[in-house]
């Protein structure tokens, strides 16, 4: 199945910073759960936790995948990148978080 193959993938665990773009005007870090297995597709992480009211997303803890605040995983915002943007790995996912963005994804794509 799409998804299972997708999060099956070592990639997907990772957490990435991406690089700025020419034209970006805030000076700020954009942190995102890089997905291999789809290409270059990302998914944004905000640190604004009102987004977590949102079907599609997910909260990921400070500390986990080497996060320095909560953040949540935008799920329904899944974005293709130039691949050079990936600055540098932040981190790791554990399974457990796998499988909560797993099921967002699922949501998101309506393959539930």
């Amino acid at each position: 199945m799409f998804l299972y193959s997708v999060f099956q993938s070592a990639e997907v665990q990772k957490l990435w910073i991406l690089g700025k773009r020419q034209e970006a005007k805030v000076k700020r870090e954009e942190k995102y759960v890089y997905l291999t297995s789809l290409g270059n597709a990302i998914i944004p992480l905000t640190s604004n936790l009102r987004h977590a009211q949102i079907p599609g997303t997910m909260v990921i803890p400070a500390g986990q995948g080497g996060l320095n605040q909560e953040s949540v995983a935008l799920c329904y915002q899944i974005v293709i990148i130039d691949r050079q943007r990936l600055q540098r790995q932040l981190g790791t996912l554990s399974s457990s978080y796998l499988q909560q963005l797993e099921e967002a994804m699922r949501y998101t794509l309506d393959l539930t």
